[in-house]
């Protein structure tokens, strides 16, 4: 799991104690890490992103890993962390990314 300046990922004892280390002990709101080099947020932690990439018979990749990875439980908390989740699955640390082209001057209407 990456150190916790650069991601919401559990720190402590999995899963009796997460200290909060990074400043959160659950979901943290986006931007609260450093981008990664392409100037994107929360590629890592925080929540595993569901994927198009379908993964057999009602289930599909999840990427990314979550506020619950940590070393010794899912050490999957990088951009090429994987798993395989039944797509009517639902849980806090599991959601999806929304992407928009921002104008030049960073303003815009959502």
């Amino acid at each position: 799991s990456p150190p916790p300046d650069v991601a919401n990922t559990w720190q402590g004892a999995f899963p009796l104690s997460n200290d909060g280390a990074d400043g959160y002990e659950g979901l943290s709101p986006v931007g609260q890490f450093p981008t990664n080099p392409y100037g994107l947020h929360d590629m890592v932690g925080n929540a595993w992103e569901w994927t198009s990439t379908p993964a057999g018979d009602g289930k599909a990749w999840l990427a990314g890993g979550s506020f619950l990875c940590d070393v010794d439980f899912c050490n999957n908390g990088s951009p090429f962390g994987q798993q395989i989740q039944e797509l009517d699955f639902s849980a806090n640390h599991i959601g999806f990314r929304l992407v928009f082209d921002a104008p030049p001057n960073g303003c815009a209407k959502l």
